[in-house]
């Protein structure tokens, strides 16, 4: 396998110099994720070398998405699946670099709202958490639209830590302009703490799947719009190294990730697309083989 050299680094050369015994038409590149509490991510593709070597000199190594748009101001639907995707990524990485262990969700009793008035509720709360705890909430959220009314927006975080509801209730009802001492019917607003079962390192990996899943659906934001929002830090230690397998196919590529990796088979560990040209691993901090073998 051979290093990918990507990013615009000074000096580096186009990667894509030929990888041995290749088929013509493509080859297989392997992305391996790691978090700084353990843990990693492998994703494999079966890579249109003529396709990438264009895109890299097209953006000059840096990867600038290319959207495309069709008639008029509407998005390319193809490219609003692939920013879609790539923010479940980014979330998935950034809840399982943090480590979160519970799920917060808070709402509001309006009938309808909007992303911006969420934003400002959200930002408010963060504010009145940080001055009355002394210190900033670290977490990854994301907004959902109600299942039976669309115009009704809520908020889900990921956070790292258990936090005492009675306070998250004062401070979100304050958020929303309230008292903070409301009752019953009179509450401006809704909080959940939902905690995960299980070992940290696998309970971090079933929240970021949950907390995941919501960037795939038509969600609250727009296109070319932030879909999620995160801590400061969120991203600190998260490395990622790229390679190209020798693998010729597809069960080639497996055997080589598997030798590689350790990975395991598990449908919670392991996916490969019906296409025959994706494969994803992961293996949970804390448990066997949670470090890549470099």
């Amino acid at each position: 396998m051979h290093r990918i050299e990507e990013n615009g680094q000074d000096g580096a050369a186009v990667p894509f110099d030929p990888v041995p015994d290749a088929p013509l038409d493509g080859a297989w590149r392997a992305k391996v994720t790691r978090f700084r509490g353990g843990g990693f991510e492998v994703s494999a593709g079966l890579v249109d070398r003529e396709r990438a070597r264009a895109r890299w000199e097209r953006t000059q190594g840096f990867g600038v998405p290319c959207r495309k748009r069709v008639q008029g101001d509407e998005p390319d639907p193809d490219s609003v699946r692939r920013a879609r995707q790539r923010a479940r990524t980014r979330v998935r990485h950034l809840a399982k670099n943090l480590g979160v262990s519970h799920l917060l969700t808070l709402s509001t009793r309006q009938r309808a709202n909007t992303r911006e008035e969420m934003l400002g509720y959200w930002g408010r709360f963060l504010r009145l958490y940080e001055r009355v705890s002394g210190k900033r909430l670290a977490f990854i959220s994301v907004l959902e639209r109600h299942p039976t009314n669309p115009e009704h927006l809520h908020i889900h975080a990921a956070v790292t830590s258990y936090l005492h509801v009675k306070t998250l209730r004062r401070l979100w009802y304050l958020a929303l302009g309230g008292t903070g001492g409301e009752r019953g019917a009179a509450t401006p607003g809704g909080v959940h703490m939902r905690q995960f079962r299980g070992e940290s390192g696998r309970r971090a990996s079933r929240i970021a799947r949950y907390i995941a899943k919501y960037m795939t659906k038509d969600t609250a934001e727009e296109f070319n719009k932030k879909r999620y929002s995160c801590s400061r830090g969120a991203s600190d230690g998260v490395e990622v190294d790229a390679m190209w397998l020798t693998g010729r196919n597809r069960i080639e590529a497996l055997s080589e990730l598997l030798e590689l990796f350790g990975l395991d088979l598990r449908p919670e560990n392991f996916w490969w697309s019906p296409s025959g040209r994706r494969i994803w691993g992961q293996v949970v901090a804390g448990e066997s083989g949670s470090d890549p073998p470099f």
